[in-house]
């Protein structure tokens, strides 16, 4: 994997984490949602792993997020107090 490669997995995991402390879930209600292991989560949103598109499709739509292009391009809506 190239440093490229790892900046990308990086950006990708932090806005996959952003999305989920918005919609309130913890890595276990996620990784539970979209049939994946917690502890392969929390490597995603660390930018520690590589993972399959099917993996990102899973997460997007246990998310709630209609098309993977949303998670990837949008941040989440700022939280009104």
């Amino acid at each position: 994997m190239t440093d490229n490669d790892r900046k990308t997995f990086e950006i990708v995991g932090k806005r996959i984490r952003a999305w989920r402390k918005y919609k309130n879930m913890t890595q276990l209600d996620l990784a539970s949602e979209a049939d994946i292991p917690r502890s392969h989560l929390s490597r995603i949103e660390h930018g520690k792993v590589n993972f399959y598109m099917v993996t990102l499709l899973k997460l997007t739509r246990a998310l709630g997020i209609r098309h993977v292009s949303n998670l990837l391009t949008k941040d989440p809506p700022v939280k009104k107090d």
